[in-house]
């Protein structure tokens, strides 16, 4: 790809049912700070180990935001999506606390494709997107709506 060119893939080379599975990373206690320090949510669920311990989880927990972050960057890195495409719309839900040392993938699958009534040249996909741990366990899941070039 030349400078200035989408990477990924394009709006044609999806179909609606195709399944993938994206690369892993264990999140770490420099993942939270590092999180915390860029959104401002400083919640002590997050950040004090005292008070996460006298929590129903029993210790510190990533932000649920976190992961939904970094499975937008394995999308983007595994070339699932385009780097030029915006995202549309996202609708997701917090299933399971992810907890430092926890290793995170996602699997996807395309639920719905349409070309753009409105921007020539585009098209918008929907895919239906499960996080799960290294025990297999649901931890998040949702629907991501991004706009791709047609070819």
């Amino acid at each position: 790809m030349g400078k200035g060119q989408p990477q990924g893939r394009s709006f044609r080379e999806f179909e609606i049912g195709q399944k993938f599975t994206t690369a892993a990373r264990t999140i770490t206690e420099a993942d939270i700070v590092s999180f915390a320090g860029l959104s401002g949510d400083y919640n002590p669920m997050h950040i004090d180990e005292e008070f996460a311990r006298g929590s129903v989880f029993g210790e510190r927990i990533a932000h649920g935001l976190l992961a939904v972050s970094a499975v937008s960057g394995f999308l983007y890195r595994s070339d699932i999506t385009s780097m030029s495409g915006p995202i549309l719309g996202l609708n997701w839900q917090f299933k399971k606390a992810i907890k430092i040392k926890d290793t995170i993938y996602a699997k996807v699958v395309v639920s719905e494709k349409r070309e753009s009534k409105s921007l020539k040249g585009q098209g918008i996909i929907t895919f239906d997107i499960t996080i799960y741990n290294q025990r297999e366990e649901v931890a998040q899941k949702g629907e991501l709506t991004v706009m791709m070039p047609l070819e």
